[in-house]
């Protein structure tokens, strides 16, 4: 367990316990299918649920987008649909680290062989490679685009620029309307043309950018990491059923 901690420590701070965008838009969707809300609700929680990553866009701390300790029983009470969204994102991202740490090593040895400049980077590639997985897997979530645009008030309570509202969900909406996984999207014009102004990706140089999308295949032809992605979608079924069947307790 140690070594598998120690293998995420370079991300432990900002994204160790982090889905990645398509993974969060799949797992909202089937939180709502099992959630009888109206189409104006499941518009404002999915962009809630899309909203608190833009800390890497924006370059804002984690602790103003995401919170800790959140239950499904919060989310299911809470009476606003963006929030509730926003606190499904850090449920998310709280409950796929127990399934993550699983398959760390492997991700290692298959980033140091395939591209060694990117070991820092292990744990933004695995996000990656499991929304490949899913994207392949299941549903693509190009729907979800038509739900992006409007600026909800909650989103202003952060005090980000609207110019950067508006970029974030341009940017993932293009990636939702493209119908491509995110090594696919990583070459297109769009998306080079937008990550210059991402903190995250300017902090990662042009020889490391370049062999992203290539890794990011590898991991996801890999059976160990395909096992890996689908074994979180059955984990978070799983959640969610438990919960329902104990509200109707």
């Amino acid at each position: 367990m140690l070594k598998k901690i120690i293998i995420f420590s370079v991300f432990a701070v900002t994204q160790l316990d982090a889905a990645s965008q398509l993974t969060h838009a799949y797992l909202a969707k089937k939180w709502l299918v099992l959630n009888n809300k109206s189409e104006d609700y499941k518009a404002a929680f999915t962009r809630g649920t899309l909203f608190p990553d833009i800390r890497y866009y924006a370059n804002v701390s984690r602790e103003l987008t995401h919170e800790d300790n959140v239950t499904l029983q919060a989310i299911a009470a809470c009476p606003d649909a963006f929030i509730a969204g926003k606190k499904f994102h850090s449920f998310v991202d709280q409950a796929r680290w127990k399934v993550a740490i699983q398959i760390g090593s492997r991700v290692e040895k298959i980033v140091k062989k395939k591209a060694p400049v990117l070991q820092k980077h292990t744990e933004l590639l695995l996000k990656f490679a499991e929304d490949d997985v899913i994207f392949a897997n299941n549903d693509q979530c190009t729907e979800v685009a038509g739900y992006l645009g409007p600026i909800d008030e909650p989103m202003r309570a952060i005090n980000i620029p609207d110019k950067q509202l508006i970029g974030w969900y341009n940017l993932l909406k293009a990636w939702y309307f493209s119908g491509s996984t995110m090594s696919s999207f990583y070459k297109q014009e769009f998306f080079q043309q937008s990550r210059n102004s991402i903190p995250l990706l300017s902090k990662i140089s042009e020889e490391e950018l370049n062999t992203i999308p290539g890794t990011i295949q590898a991991l996801a032809r890999d059976k160990q990491v395909q096992a890996h992605a689908k074994k979180l979608v059955r984990h978070f079924d799983k959640l969610f059923k438990k919960f329902m069947k104990e509200q109707k307790a």
